[in-house]
């Protein structure tokens, strides 16, 4: 950690739920930049491993237990941090859960709901409630709150308990960075929501541009697939139409042209798709770690390639698989045909 700047040399930072997750790695940039970190989790095993890991790399950390949803344990670490520093200069709510049984409104159990808002809400309420104090002593200093996406726009899947716990603590930030902001103490949110916008209002753009560029694309290739078609019809012989209800003609005029048309326009849409899918799923891994997006980028398309070849080998064989059976075999792509021809031109 030597080589690393010192943004945060002679800091004090208090982060909970670090034993694992965001806070864990909260915990090792913060002792990168210079900050003596507090560890504090529920799991003290886990809060002590981290600690000495920040201490192995170089960096400075204590070890605190501290259940989040009792106030006693949150205002006892607090004042543990502060004794041992003798300042706090950044206090950290991350601690949080996503209940497994967390639900729509019928399926949520009362039990599951005031577990839930224990840890994501008043325990965010008692970091800041015993926090700020701590920083106001301290002359200022800054207090980040985990929130998520699911705050603004709701979840996709059902989970009524977790996302209305991220509600109020984005308004809890919001009043806090209003009330305090005079007392040089910053309240703010941790931005983990990028990946999940972009994806929340990305994709529905996506999909707006895919159905528009697809109509307006397909038909226009309708209309060209059905004049070129009509024109190469009448210039056939007449002989050429013996025998050949109107109907047949009118069929690949209109149905024919028409199941083409969806095909490609399936194929179509489905490419601009999953262009658009890679470049927000790009985006969003070089804002969380570029370093880590670079290296996939690298990786990623030797192999891609690699797969393409082996999935060309595989449809080859199980295409010759089928021709030996007789299922399956389309005339236009398969080479069978043309060998057994071959072959049988040399028996005679």
């Amino acid at each position: 950690m030597t080589g690393m700047g010192k943004r945060l040399e002679g800091k004090a930072a208090f982060i909970t739920g670090a034993a694992s997750g965001i806070g864990r790695q909260s915990a090792l940039r913060f002792a990168a930049e210079g900050a003596l970190v507090a560890v504090v989790d529920v799991d003290a095993d886990g809060a002590s491993t981290v600690a000495n890991e920040v201490v192995e790399a170089g960096g400075k950390a204590i070890a605190l237990r501290a259940d989040v949803s009792s106030e006693d344990e949150v205002a006892a670490a607090v004042a543990a941090a502060e004794e041992a520093v003798g300042h706090l200069d950044g206090v950290f709510n991350n601690a949080g859960i996503m209940h497994r049984d967390d639900g729509a409104a019928e399926a949520t159990e009362e039990t599951v709901w005031d577990l839930t808002m224990d840890i994501n809400l008043k325990g965010v309420w008692f970091g800041c409630r015993h926090g700020i104090p701590a920083l106001r002593r301290s002359g200022g200093g800054s207090i980040i709150n985990t929130a998520s996406f699911v705050a603004l726009v709701g979840a996709a899947t059902p989970q009524l308990a977790y996302t209305a716990s991220k509600g109020a603590v984005l308004a809890m930030t919001r009043e806090l960075s209003v009330i305090h902001a005079r007392e040089n103490i910053r309240v703010n949110l941790f931005r983990i929501a990028l990946a999940g916008l972009l994806l929340v209002f990305g994709m529905p753009l996506v999909r707006l541009v895919r159905d528009y560029a697809s109509d307006w694309v397909m038909t226009r290739l309708l209309v060209d697939l059905q004049w070129g078609l009509g024109q190469k019809l009448l210039r056939l012989p007449l002989s050429r139409h013996r025998g050949e209800a109107s109907g047949e003609l009118l069929t690949r005029l209109t149905s024919d042209t028409g199941i083409a048309n969806q095909a490609q326009s399936l194929l179509f849409g489905s490419a601009i798709e999953n262009v658009a899918v890679v470049i927000v799923a790009i985006v969003a891994a070089v804002y969380i770690n570029w370093r880590l997006a670079l290296i996939t980028l690298l990786v990623g398309p030797p192999i891609a390639a690699i797969l393409q070849i082996f999935g060309r080998k595989i449809r080859r064989a199980s295409q010759r698989r089928h021709c030996r059976w007789g299922t399956g075999c389309l005339a236009s792509e398969c080479r069978c045909l043309a060998s057994a021809s071959h072959l049988a031109s040399h028996a005679q």
